[in-house]
Formats: C-alpha cells, sequence, structure tokens
C-alpha cells in the first residue's frame, strides 16, 4: 500500500525512478510509517517482486507446456 503510493520506486518510465536520493528518502517514510527500517522495507519488497516474477515465469512456462502438448495431440 505504500510503495503503490510512490511510483517512483516500480514505474521505470517514471521521471525520479533514477534518482536515488529522493527514493532513498520515500523508503524513510516507509519505514517510519511500518515501524521499521528503510533497508528492511527494500529487501522485503524486492522479495515480493522477485516472487512475482519467478510465479509470472511459471505461468507462463505452464501455458507454453500446454500448448504444446496440445499441438502434439
Amino acid at each position: 500500500m505504500y510503495v503503490q503510493e510512490h511510483e517512483c520506486l516500480y514505474d521505470l518510465k517514471h521521471k525520479d525512478y533514477d534518482k536515488n536520493l529522493i527514493k532513498d528518502n520515500i523508503w524513510r517514510e516507509i519505514a517510519i510509517k511500518l515501524n521499521s527500517t528503510s533497508e528492511e522495507c527494500k529487501n522485503k519488497w524486492a522479495l515480493l517482486c522477485s516472487y512475482y516474477r519467478k510465479a509470472l515465469n511459471r505461468r507462463k512456462t505452464i501455458r507454453s507446456a500446454r500448448y504444446d502438448y496440445v499441438l502434439l495431440c
């Protein structure tokens, strides 16, 4: 929810995506709201993104495997 409010943390096309100082300040704000550290928040966000990418890749693999099976029948 807090990350969603700040597109520069995840949108590659956002004008502030490459501005680390701005993003660091945002992570600090998020950490305060969550009673955590900015590093912990960044790490958890990176982990969530990684899980999401892996799930998407698995889904694509399953779909393509199913598609190949149908073609072979």
